[in-house]
């Protein structure tokens, strides 16, 4: 079952809100009473494994996500919508737009994972993981578990204990080779001070997606359309009329 909330405002378009890791439908609430209040009708989902959704019934790669929202969008009866998605949301939604083209008009990338290639600290991180996983297997042991993946800067790793497998998955695949694929019209709204999805990922994607307009947003960081609300809503609203 895949929980969502919806606002719906009119016949102006519809917009579905793809939110990022650890996060769910309701970090984009505001931005959904507002478009609303404009005339569009928006939907958000809590992707499997987060919010109210149930957790998959096995390991996800992106696409099986992208198949997802496909597939709610079908059920909806939604023919066509502007696609928003922020950092893991923005991974969906670039395989969304360039798989499942005809389901997206127009695609906003926010502060979005999916440029990083396969590297050694990546790789030597899972091989680490694996390899100390039965010393950290006891329950006593978790708090130190968590620790130490914080200290790694993978606290995203511990943090959804029964998705390991699908975020392995999901950070591991590059999708940089979809860029060129995707001909929609295309929003990069980017912190500049973003840790987690650096501006180079903004900088990669501009220069591989045809049709792209992008906006840094000075001092703003990972989550930066809630960092600057009243930008990116202004943002959104010029680039969707």
């Amino acid at each position: 079952m895949v929980s969502y909330l919806s606002a719906q405002g009119g016949e102006r378009g519809t917009l579905i809100f793809l939110h990022g890791w650890r996060s769910e439908a309701a970090v984009w609430s505001t931005t959904m009473a507002g478009m609303a209040a404009e005339g569009f009708s928006t939907y958000a989902l809590d992707l499997p494994g987060f919010g109210s959704s149930e957790d998959p019934t096995r390991p996800f790669p992106i696409h099986d996500y992208a198949d997802v929202v496909a597939g709610f969008m079908q059920k909806l009866g939604i023919p066509r919508a502007i696609v928003v998605g922020h950092s893991f949301g923005g991974r969906v939604g670039i395989v969304l737009a360039a798989e499942h083209a005809p389901l997206v008009s127009k695609l906003v990338l926010v502060d979005a994972a999916g440029v990083r290639p396969p590297s050694l600290r990546r790789a030597a991180f899972f091989v680490t993981a694996k390899a100390l996983k039965p010393f950290f297997s006891p329950r006593f042991m978790q708090p130190a578990r968590r620790a130490f993946y914080r200290a790694l800067g993978a606290e995203d790793y511990v943090a959804t204990p029964a998705l390991m497998e699908t975020f392995r998955r999901v950070v591991g695949e590059d999708l940089s080779p979809l860029f060129s694929k995707i001909t929609q019209k295309t929003l990069l709204f980017w912190g500049e001070k973003d840790l987690d999805t650096s501006l180079s990922f903004a900088e990669a994607m501009q220069k591989a997606i045809p049709h792209t307009t992008l906006i840094v947003v000075p001092g703003a960081g990972h989550f930066s359309f809630i960092d600057a609300p009243e930008r990116f809503f202004t943002a959104l609203k010029s680039f969707i009329a």
